[in-house]
């Protein structure tokens, strides 16, 4: 009792940090765009503020969600998994294009347990972070199958991968691998994926994609037993 009290106050803290910070942060980038009007558009110091104050700024926004879906109950629902995930192929599919990455999509019906929102969100962050690291030419594949009472969307791409060392680490707090510190990112996407994830009973692993890139599986509960789900929601979609 005593640890989880502590764990409380640890998500209470960083969510009203984060939120305090984020009202003088917004004030000093307006700031500096004002200040910014009054020097030459090519100034490199004031580009260089600009870019930092929205990095800050993404950090606390990232923060504050972390601290939300850490905290936040996960309204489940009866999901088709493969409708959910051709929206967000759908959605994605500019960006990859953009960049000259072919974005491809095998998503059957396939119901599951889960948060909508939620897993919208989970799926944005493996697919925008496959899109990221993915050079032109490359591909992105995303896959809706089931296993026994799992549900799983599986999210390959044919980027640099990770090494063994990088697998063991990758959806830590803050961690970001060493050969991608140039690419934009607070190293909290991951982290929050799989807190809003875990908060429905599902989960989020990484692997290697052969011959070359990363494996991402995000899993479901089929069964609302699986993922904790209100029996009394239960009883009434059963009626």
């Amino acid at each position: 009792d005593h640890v989880e009290d502590v764990l409380e106050q640890q998500r209470a803290f960083v969510a009203d940090a984060s939120h305090q910070l984020r009202n003088p942060l917004s004030a000093l980038l307006l700031r500096i765009e004002l200040l910014a009007l009054e020097l030459p558009e090519d100034n490199e110091e004031i580009a260089s503020v600009r870019t930092e104050g929205k990095r800050l700024a993404q950090v606390l926004d990232d923060l504050l969600d972390l601290a939300l879906a850490e905290h936040a109950e996960a309204e489940l629902c009866l999901t088709d998994i493969g409708e959910l995930a051709r929206e967000r192929l759908a959605a994605w599919a500019p960006a990859a294009e953009a960049k000259g990455v072919l974005l491809t999509g095998d998503c059957p019906a396939t119901t599951g347990w889960a948060d909508p929102i939620a897993l919208s969100s989970a799926l944005d962050a493996v697919i925008d972070n496959a899109v990221k690291f993915t050079p032109e030419g490359g591909r992105v594949e995303v896959t809706v199958s089931f296993d026994g009472d799992t549900a799983k969307v599986v999210v390959t791409d044919t980027g640099p991968g990770l090494t063994d060392e990088e697998l063991a680490r990758v959806g830590d707090r803050f961690w970001r691998s060493g050969r991608h510190q140039n690419v934009k990112g607070s190293g909290l996407g991951l982290s929050i994926t799989r807190a809003l994830l875990a908060a429905g009973g599902g989960s989020i692993e990484y692997g290697r994609h052969e011959p070359r890139g990363l494996r991402v599986t995000v899993s479901v509960p089929r069964h609302a037993e699986g993922a904790g789900a209100d029996e009394r929601a239960v009883r009434t979609l059963r009626a």
